[in-house]
């Protein structure tokens, strides 16, 4: 056990550097991953007390049988105590319940991952640049301070080399959505807590600028000014639900003196590196003119770097930092990236799983096998077939595979559920990869109990008989 774990230590160091390479951004590593003392001496301690621990469970065992039935059960070739048998079985159960758990929740993440990054967000990611800049509120106190800035700042990009478009808003649906409020719908009963939805302030052009189509109505324009009645956009989700059979379109939401006039319905969007963003939240924008923030990010469509962007935020305020600058697509495929890396961590800690439990299935049977060596020849010289023999070890094998199953599948579907309350935003294919999962378990159950059934057939008789 002690040897197993310092090849285990060695093997974590090369892993180490492997997943310390993988997630390094611009020669910088995004995580510090050390072995130090005490990680060794924890490893080296966990292995040896597992050693211990299961070598200690046979050796009890075997110390509390009868000798005399034991000396019988040995000169007939007989089989061992029951507990035993009972040990090994209980073994083989737990560990293709373990295994059949762990590659379950490997597929469905690393499935639903995939899916995620596949996915149309609802807007366009490519071609877009993004970064974000925070207002000191003594420089730029709330109201007209801010809004004259954050029109000159629009107007400032808009005006660069190469820029087709430009917005401002409070937040993107790049890492999630930031404020949420209450939605009370003006001549309707549902309200409160119980329907909640985004609520993001935006400039006139963030729609056209970020490709989030406009179903019905229109974007916001200048004339949405602080002085002007107060309007709102929603999404198309948040539409549906209230106004199946008609236009949003001149509807209020907000609260009581405070309504707010719904001008436009747009497409529904989603977080593109949140999965835990649920997709069916209602979402609803305000003009950034109407409701200002003193953290605001710019959005510029068009071929900029982000030295220009940092320069032409500079030109306005020298004192105002752009952080995070740069492409938006770059972001969205560091994420992929990294989480593709979580994946293939995944994918081999579940690949280790299954094959411990052929490891372990394979030794339980085999071990089964060779307790029973004489009683297979003496079955086979009373005329057993061949056949006989395979099933018997086989069906020991899979049967107990069998039960290993049913409770891991239990088991999993507990998993994917927990998964998807953490994530809702991904989308999980739970019977597809439980199915997967238990074919692929059964195969490797099937050859692990196999080889120990193919030499059981192979006993000779008469070798059984002299022994006897």
């Amino acid at each position: 056990a002690a040897l197993g774990g310092l090849l285990g230590l060695v093997l974590a160091h090369w892993a180490n550097r492997w997943l310390v390479q993988e997630l390094t951004e611009d020669a910088r590593p995004l995580v510090t991953l050390e072995m130090s003392l005490q990680v060794f001496a924890f490893a080296l301690l966990a292995s040896t007390l597992s050693g211990l621990a299961f070598g200690l469970a046979p050796a009890w065992l075997a110390s509390r049988r009868d000798l005399n039935s034991a000396l019988k059960q040995g000169a007939r070739g007989g089989g061992s105590d029951r507990s035993q048998h009972r040990l090994g079985q209980g073994l083989i159960v737990t560990q293709v319940a373990l295994a059949l758990m762990l590659l379950a929740g490997a597929g469905l993440v690393v499935s639903g991952l995939r899916d995620f990054g596949a996915r149309d967000p609802g807007w366009r990611i490519e071609g877009l640049s993004a970064g974000y800049l925070s207002l000191p509120e003594g420089k730029y106190p709330e109201g007209e301070a801010q809004r004259t800035f954050i029109t000159r700042l629009r107007e400032t990009l808009e005006a660069l080399p190469g820029v087709e478009r430009a917005a401002v808003a409070n937040a993107l649906p790049i890492t999630g959505f930031r404020s949420h409020t209450g939605l009370t719908v003006e001549g309707s009963s549902e309200a409160g807590p119980a329907r909640l939805r985004s609520l993001s302030s935006v400039s006139p052009g963030y729609f056209a600028t970020l490709g989030i189509p406009i179903s019905e109505g229109r974007e916001f324009s200048e004339a949405d000014s602080a002085d002007r009645p107060d309007v709102i956009i929603v999404n198309e989700s948040l539409a549906r639900a209230y106004w199946p059979n008609g236009s949003a379109l001149g509807k209020r939401i907000g609260a009581p003196g405070a309504w707010q006039e719904i001008v436009g319905v747009v497409g529904d969007v989603r977080a593109a590196t949140d999965p835990g963003e649920p997709e069916s939240r209602f979402q609803s924008y305000r003009p950034l003119a109407q409701d200002t923030h003193k953290g605001i990010a710019i959005a510029v469509r068009g071929m900029v770097s982000a030295d220009t962007l940092r320069r032409a935020v500079a030109d306005l305020d020298p004192d105002l930092p752009l952080s995070e600058a740069g492409p938006v697509k770059a972001t969205v495929d560091r994420f992929l990236d990294q989480t593709a890396v979580a994946g293939w961590l995944l994918a081999a800690f579940a690949g280790l799983g299954l094959f411990l439990a052929a490891l372990g299935t394979y030794g339980v049977i085999a071990g089964f096998v060779s307790q029973r060596t004489n009683e297979i020849g003496l079955r086979m010289a009373l005329g057993a077939q061949i056949r006989d023999v395979l099933w018997l070890v086989l069906g020991k094998g899979l049967r107990l595979t069998a039960v290993g199953l049913g409770i891991g599948v239990a088991g999993s579907i507990g998993l994917a559920r927990a998964l998807v309350s953490i994530a809702p935003g991904l989308r999980v294919n739970g019977p597809a990869v439980l199915f997967a999962v238990c074919a692929l378990l059964l195969l490797v159950a099937f050859i692990a109990c196999w080889l120990p059934a193919r030499r059981a057939s192979r006993v000779d008789p008469m070798e059984a008989l002299r022994s006897e």
